[in-house]
């Protein structure tokens, strides 16, 4: 597709590479210890863990957003304003009383989502800058056919001499 697509996606695929065991789903509380989970049942061991699966869906699904499909091999296009909204909803502001306690999967989760994220903010970046770039080039170009013909040189000077003049009254 284009240079800031192919380093998005190649970026993507190295975060991937680097953490694969972030990326799968966390193992859920019966298959790591059935004997303690059985043994803690108590209300605000169930409500903080779901408040942590609740975390690891929201950042898996902003994940999601950032990944391409199995069908292609570029990163989705993110625009600034979508970046700007997942931020936003994976990240919402601190709130010390109520914050979710975090597991080491879900500090790790989250550390990708913000590797992902700026990723994709590079590639967005990157893209814009290319973009203007190839229209300054064009422009370049232009005023180089320009400059370089005698006669629309001549127009020019005649078409900018009369825009020049004032009326004099």
């Amino acid at each position: 597709m284009s240079y800031a697509s192919d380093l998005t996606a190649s970026l993507s695929d190295q975060l991937a590479l680097v953490s694969p065991s972030l990326v799968r789903p966390s193992p859920s509380p019966s298959s790591v210890n059935l004997a303690s989970t059985a043994q803690s049942t108590h209300k605000s061991h169930s409500h903080s863990h779901e408040q942590v699966d609740e975390r690891e869906t929201q950042l898996r699904s902003t994940l999601a957003k950032l990944r391409p499909s199995s069908r292609s091999l570029h990163p989705p296009t993110v625009s600034a304003s979508t970046l700007a909204q997942l931020v936003v909803d994976a990240f919402p502001p601190f709130q010390a009383a109520g914050a979710t306690p975090l597991t080491s999967q879900t500090e790790g989760i989250e550390l990708v989502t913000i590797a992902q994220l700026t990723i994709a903010a590079y590639g967005t970046i990157l893209r814009t800058l290319m973009q203007d770039a190839a229209e300054l080039g064009q422009e370049d170009d232009y005023w180089a056919r320009a400059e370089s013909d005698p006669w629309n040189t001549g127009l020019f000077l005649l078409q900018s001499e009369s825009q020049g003049e004032s009326p004099e009254g």
